[in-house]
């Protein structure tokens, strides 16, 4: 018999992988390409974890503009977003929202950063 997941809410946690998501986005962070391949079989709304979303639209807002994606255009971008909800919601948790995707990004960038120079044999 299958057991079934379910949120404190008694709601359905659908299927996730937040290892992945975490290592699609440095993917897309080390390569030009990864993007492209990415969005082949990826929307943002398809990112379980939230920072995972909100980054991954960057991403794409980035990519959609031919602008370089890596670590300073994604972290104005992130601004930029949150600047525009900020004259929706007018609320200061986004500013701590904010800083918790940038610290997020750069930790993402850090473990593939590790990742690659531990499959380098020196």
């Amino acid at each position: 018999m299958t057991e079934v997941t379910h949120s404190n809410n008694g709601g359905r946690i659908p299927p996730q992988d937040i290892v992945a998501e975490k290592s699609i986005l440095g993917a897309i962070l080390i390569s030009d390409n990864a993007i492209a391949d990415a969005l082949e079989v990826l929307r943002p709304e398809d990112f379980y974890d939230e920072k995972n979303r909100l980054v991954f639209g960057a991403m794409l807002n980035l990519y959609d503009q031919h602008r370089p994606i890596d670590l300073l255009t994604l972290t104005a971008e992130l601004k930029s977003l949150k600047e525009l909800k900020g004259q929706r919601t007018h609320g200061q948790h986004l500013f701590q929202g904010q800083n918790l995707i940038l610290r997020h990004i750069f930790m993402l960038k850090q473990i593939r950063l590790e990742d690659c120079l531990a499959s380098i044999s020196w």
